[in-house]
């Protein structure tokens, strides 16, 4: 008879896996691909996730949760916050389909890293759009100083 921490093992090992093939996502088996398949990511083109296989907690299913809904909620021309704003609300409104509470902590990192995304997507913008005033500035000036 299996202990009830084996039975939600397994049963969160079910639910990851039940997921995948739901949306034809496939899991790599520990290629030689940069990036980290302890924090996971995600190959969208390919529709791979690349993650370590270990289910055990609610924490590590709203990972690999994540994860595929980087590729279920993939549109082209979304800014790098909205696919993580995107994907993490897809795999948090999953585990509550599946009546698993999800991590309070791991929600408010979540929180923290999708804010910080759209801070430096705004300032990047800014400083874009900033320089590229400055250089149309230049432009007139040197123009106006061409004609004088």
């Amino acid at each position: 008879m299996r202990s009830s921490s084996e039975q939600m093992t397994m049963e969160l090992h079910a639910i990851v896996h039940y997921e995948l093939s739901a949306n034809r996502v496939t899991l790599c088996a520990k290629c030689e691909r940069a990036g980290s398949h302890h924090r996971g990511f995600a190959d969208v083109e390919n529709r791979v996730i690349h993650l370590d296989r270990g289910y055990a907690t609610r924490s590590t299913v709203l990972r690999a949760l994540h994860e595929i809904g980087h590729v279920v909620t993939y549109k082209p021309g979304m800014k790098r916050w909205e696919r993580e704003q995107a994907s993490q609300r897809w795999a948090v409104e999953t585990m509550r389909k599946y009546h698993l509470p999800v991590p309070r902590e791991a929600q408010r990192r979540a929180r923290i890293y999708i804010a910080r995304m759209a801070r430096w997507g705004r300032n990047i913008a800014a400083g874009r759009g900033k320089a590229a005033a400055e250089a149309t500035a230049a432009a007139y000036a040197a123009r106006e100083d061409e004609g004088a």
